[in-house]
């Protein structure tokens, strides 16, 4: 046995080690839910959500930007135009790489008055400042950002000051005095939960929008402060105001004049707040939420634009209707979801509720006097697979019937201290060639009962020798757990319970089991991940009938892998063994975000694997912080091996294998994109594309909601037209083809 050497792994950057196989994403297989096709399946997953609005493609349609916090990972959803909510947004990962560094949150705003929003996010230089970038798009380069101020500063008496803000906290951005340029509200949690105005003089001293001059107005404005410790609600209105310039040591506050209780813990602070005038009458109201507290706080502005008063509030907003309360802290956008020109209000938690954390309220008024109708509580999460967290997929033939099955490990939280674990099991309900799944079983074999800690990772393979496939479960504790196939050969998989601590298999934490015959005798062995960046080697001891193993592994560290994210040792691999032209090849997910390729293992099983870098371009932006999951099979019948990627937000990723020899590390061209426009057409429909070389080999096909393939084109020119009068009502989907490059997009014929 290889003795266990921590070796750390720093992965910032990944180089090419010559060719190797190369997975390109797939967003084109079906998905159906209870019935229903889902319309972004392979989005993958929302947990901590900034949503905010822009025009991504320059149609004129405001698109929806998701930053989440819980992976870091972006997302943009194109507006096509439908005024049904829930066929409205098109899941789009290529403008994912457009964005520049985020650092903690982000909040979108017109800061210059030019049409395109701006972002804001928290400054990569200073962790109480914020940055601001400046939306440059044009129609030839697309997004593109210009950083403007890496630590946005204001004047405070004689002296310059950072606007404060924090990691947890969104300020509000709006134009607080109805000047026409961009103010800031801030929060100041200590020493009275007061808020802040920082007064943009852009107006007032260039008669423009354009410029970032602020000036500590206020550290009272509205002449209200938060209660403190408790619920989110005020703590007193006309409260008398102690001036001071906050958030340094030794303030120099007036005399105290106000107050917060002393028995009241000073630990709140505002998780985000959003500026709406909802009651009509041209001033600035407020939308709080809250870090300990789980309601929505509205506290109406009795005063003028200039002069804020706070005079009343909604401890349960909207207490009219469908209360926002969630097991964990609120954000708040305002941006108009089912396209009928009114804004509409989304409301996020922060964490805990991972499934059904996108509560969408519709507008039945106008944006001057808004009145918010609750909705739907899973938006754009009800579109796609919504595992909740830490997902697991692998591909299995549940039913035996030839085709490769979708199982899913999932974790979802009941509550803010409960969750529930589980398997689900989508049927292939496509061909060989052409994939698609629908949600047969939502909790194989019951396993939710047995409330196996997160995340838990399924593998199959024939372990009693007689014919089927058994299932053996990684969990958080390190252990794996057994279940027996009853169904026989041939048949649907049964699944029943044999044992928690599979032949005392211990790898401490975060097992992720993968059964397979790594030394070609015939017995099905063990491949183990762990949470400190190995991958450990069981081999099998027993027999055909009856598998067995020893608690110690054969090899503790396979392939002299050692992975772990820097600074820390942990690593949490994923190891998927896999046979490609008759030789071995291994891939490991990671922390780290990446899928790691390795080869050189046959005949040196023992030694030290190739490392041939990520199996991934990791300039497509679709990296994710921790805990990933990489298992597969050919879904497409090509011969070669397809991947399931499992994201830590709960979604999948399908990727087909490339067999055009692009080198791992090679730099890929820009991806392309295609706009449609009308969406939804009657007659005619226009297609505008962008970065796509006419010259290369470029196909566009459309089809139906069956996934049968209606039409095919090449594509000639940057603008084109088809026909719809020979197509019938309904759902169809266009695949933008050019090189190894692949985009798609739905659009509606209405006739």
């Amino acid at each position: 046995m290889m003795k266990k050497v921590l070796i750390v792994f720093v992965l910032l950057l990944v180089t090419s080690f010559g060719q190797a196989q190369f997975f390109n994403r797939v967003d084109t297989i079906r998905v159906i839910e209870n019935g229903i096709q889902l319309a972004n399946p392979w989005a993958g997953g929302i947990n901590f959500p900034a949503v905010n609005e822009l025009d991504a493609n320059g149609d004129g349609r405001k698109d929806i930007f998701i930053y989440d916090k819980f992976n870091s990972k972006i997302s943009v959803y194109l507006n096509n135009g439908n005024t049904n909510y829930e066929l409205a947004w098109d899941y789009s990962p290529e403008y994912a790489f457009k964005f520049p560094p985020i650092n903690q949150w982000v909040l979108m705003y017109d800061y210059n008055c030019d049409g395109r929003e701006d972002l804001f996010t928290l400054s990569p230089i200073a962790l109480s400042a914020m940055a601001v970038y400046r939306n440059d798009f044009t129609p030839g380069t697309g997004l593109q950002w210009t950083l403007v101020d890496d630590y946005l500063d204001e004047a405070y008496q004689t002296l310059r000051q950072n606007i404060f803000v924090s990691g947890v906290s969104l300020p509000g951005l709006s134009d607080v005095d109805n000047d026409g340029d961009m103010d800031i509200i801030g929060y100041n949690s200590f020493p009275d939960a007061r808020f802040i105005f920082h007064r943009n003089y852009s107006m007032e001293n260039y008669g423009n929008c354009d410029s970032l001059d602020f000036k500590y107005e206020t550290g009272c404005w509205g002449n209200f402060a938060l209660q403190v410790g408790g619920a989110n609600a005020v703590g007193c209105f006309n409260c008398p105001c102690r001036e001071g310039r906050p958030h340094v040591s030794n303030p120099l506050y007036e005399e105290p004049k106000y107050e917060q209780s002393e028995a009241a813990p000073l630990d709140d602070t505002v998780s985000g707040m959003m500026l709406i005038d909802i009651d009509g009458d041209n001033d600035k109201d407020i939308i709080i939420g809250d870090v300990a507290s789980y309601n929505s706080l509205l506290v109406i502005n009795g005063g003028t634009n200039v002069s804020a008063n706070m005079v009343s509030q909604d401890t349960v907003f909207p207490s009219y209707d469908v209360s926002a309360i969630f097991d964990g802290f609120h954000y708040h956008s305002y941006l108009d979801i089912d396209n009928d020109g009114a804004r509409d209000l989304l409301v996020h938690p922060n964490f805990n509720e991972n499934h059904e954390g996108m509560w969408f309220y519709r507008n039945v008024n106008t944006d001057a006097h808004p009145i918010f109708e609750f909705v739907d509580r899973s938006f754009l999460q009800s579109s796609m697979i919504e595992g909740g967290e830490n997902v697991a997929p692998v591909l299995y033939d549940y039913n035996n019937d030839g085709l490769l099955d979708l199982i899913l490990g999932f974790d979802e939280f009941v509550t803010a201290t409960s969750h529930r674990t589980g398997i689900r099991y989508y049927k292939n309900i496509g061909t060989v060639t052409m994939p698609a799944f629908e949600l047969i079983d939502s909790d194989v074999a019951t396993i939710s009962q047995f409330n196996f800690t997160s995340p838990i990772y399924p593998s199959f393979g024939d372990m009693d020798g007689d014919g089927d496939k058994d299932m053996i479960i990684g969990n958080e504790d390190g252990r794996l757990a057994y279940f027996v196939n009853n169904g026989g050969p041939g048949n649907v998989s049964d699944f029943t319970f044999v044992a928690f601590n599979y032949m005392t298999i211990d790898v401490g934490k975060y097992s992720t089991p993968q059964i397979y015959d790594l030394n070609n005798d015939g017995l099905n062995d063990l491949l183990v991940g762990e949470q400190n960046g190995f991958v450990n080697f069981y081999k099998n001891i027993g027999s055909i009938s009856s598998a067995f193993f020893n608690a110690t592994p054969t090899n503790d560290s396979v392939g002299c892998i050692a992975i772990q994210a820097p600074f820390t040792t942990d690593g949490f691999t994923v190891p998927f063994m896999y046979d490609s032209l008759g030789s071995k090849r291994l891939l490991v997910a990671n922390e780290n975000g990446f899928i790691l390729s390795y080869d050189g293992i046959d005949g040196n099983i023992d030694g030290c694997y190739h490392f041939k870098g990520n199996a991934i371009d990791s300039s497509e932006s679709t990296r994710f912080k921790f805990n990933i999951t990489v298992s597969g099979g050919d879904l497409n019948g090509d011969g070669l091996t397809d991947i399931v990627i499992g994201q830590s937000t709960g979604g999948v990723e399908v990727r087909y294998q490339s067999n055009s020899g692009i080198g791992i590390g090679e730099t890929t061209q820009i991806k392309p994109s295609v706009a449609l426009s009308p969406n939804p057409a009657s007659d005619k429909l226009n297609l505008r594309f962008y970065n796509l070389s006419i010259g290369s080999k470029s196909v566009l096909r459309l089809y139906n909601v069956t996934g049968e393939l209606v039409k095919s084109i090449v594509i000639s020119s940057i603008e084109t037209q088809l026909d719809l009068s020979g197509f019938s009502n309904g759902i169809y989907m266009v695949q933008l083809i050019s090189g190894q490059n692949s985009v798609s997009r739905k659009f509606i014929v209405s006739h």
